[in-house]
């Protein structure tokens, strides 16, 4: 195996152009907010109204609400999100940006957590009006998240960096929690983001406990969509924030995983994970398959295709490569699935299809 494992080896480009287009998330839902007290509720319409022309006071409110119910670009039901959010509440403060953790939820597969960003001085720049992104946004960041069951826990920030190469290329050994999209969201006002970061757990390589602890160090932010040759419209924020938390697996009845071990032609179908929060499909395929395949195509039992999220290369042998497919959730009633996955080159043709029973 080469020194350098690039991480995903495969479909960013699917991803930044489902993205782009929002074509996976769902319409944007009503906001509903529980019930408060009068006198908060009309603080905080009457500061947004105005645009926290404020700070001093603008600074003291509180994010009145949670997070997961109140971001509107979400790709899964916001009401799961709220059914098993754990409350985390830490915040870190560089210059005149905090970003706060705000609340988790942990799967087997992923590690959901929603952030608070704050710039006092407002995230409007030359050539970056944020008003354009009051309904959808994405905050990208130059990170290292770590856990505590992983030797490098403890270690300085400039001494993991150093274990790793800029982007996405990480070296062999190092086994850190992997965004591919930073976190997605929307803007409040113009001194507010938030947002929902979702963390890949299969990149660890390894069973994860009940519960463990979290290091998240951001270096940079940035945000805004490219405009021009020069990244005019791209906004990057310096810096160094530090987060640490604890963090709890969620259990339900509505959490499965599925081993079919089914064959077909040159593809085994390992694993499928089913939650309210998406669905995780991991194959093994020849290694010289291992680029063939374009973003799997799965429908349910009534025709439905369930929206592709991501997908990359988890692990590698001299013969054999295991990818990992997210997808969107399926309903719980569905009895079956059928998986396909079209050739890279052309959609159109399908080089397997699987049907997997979802009832054993």
């Amino acid at each position: 195996m080469s020194n350098n494992i690039k991480i995903p080896e495969m479909l960013d480009s699917v991803i930044e152009d489902a993205m782009s287009k929002g074509e996976q998330y769902k319409k944007r839902e009503k906001h509903e907010r529980s019930k408060r007290r009068i006198i908060a509720a009309a603080s905080l319409c009457a500061l947004i109204t105005l645009g926290f022309t404020n700070e001093a006071f603008a600074e003291k409110l509180p994010f009145i609400g949670n997070v997961f119910n109140e971001i509107k670009y979400s790709i899964v039901d916001k009401g799961e999100y709220t059914k098993y959010a754990q409350g985390i509440n830490v915040e870190s403060t560089y210059g005149d940006v905090s970003i706060k953790v705000d609340e988790a939820v942990c799967t087997n597969d992923n590690l959901f957590v929603s952030i608070i960003i704050k710039d006092k001085k407002g995230f409007s720049k030359k050539g970056n009006d944020i008003t354009e992104y009051m309904n959808h946004a994405q905050m990208n960041f130059e990170d290292i998240t770590r856990v505590d069951f992983k030797d490098y826990y403890n270690d300085e920030f400039t001494d993991i960096y150093s274990k790793i190469s800029v982007g996405k290329k990480y070296k062999d050994g190092f086994e850190g929690l992997h965004t591919f999209q930073g976190a997605l969201g929307n803007f409040v006002d113009e001194n507010t983001f938030i947002g929902v970061i979702k963390y890949d757990l299969y990149s660890l390589n390894e069973e994860v406990p009940n519960t463990f602890k979290v290091k998240l160090d951001i270096k940079n932010l940035v945000y805004g969509y490219r405009k021009g040759e020069n990244d005019e419209g791209r906004t990057k924020i310096n810096g160094q924030w530090n987060l640490e938390f604890e963090v709890e697996k969620a259990e339900s009845d509505n959490f499965r995983v599925l081993k079919p071990n089914i064959k077909s032609k040159d593809i085994n179908i390992e694993e499928i994970s089913l939650t309210p929060f998406g669905t995780t499909v991991k194959i093994e395929v020849p290694k010289e398959l291992k680029n063939s395949f374009y973003k799997p195509l799965i429908e349910d039992d009534s025709g439905r295709e369930i929206g592709f999220q991501s997908g990359h290369i988890s692990k590698e042998t001299e013969e054999t490569a295991t990818i990992i497919y997210e997808c969107n959730a399926i309903r719980k009633e569905s009895e079956y699935i059928k998986i396909k996955l079209p050739d890279k080159n052309n959609e159109n043709i399908i080089n397997d299809e699987v049907t997997i029973n979802l009832k054993n």
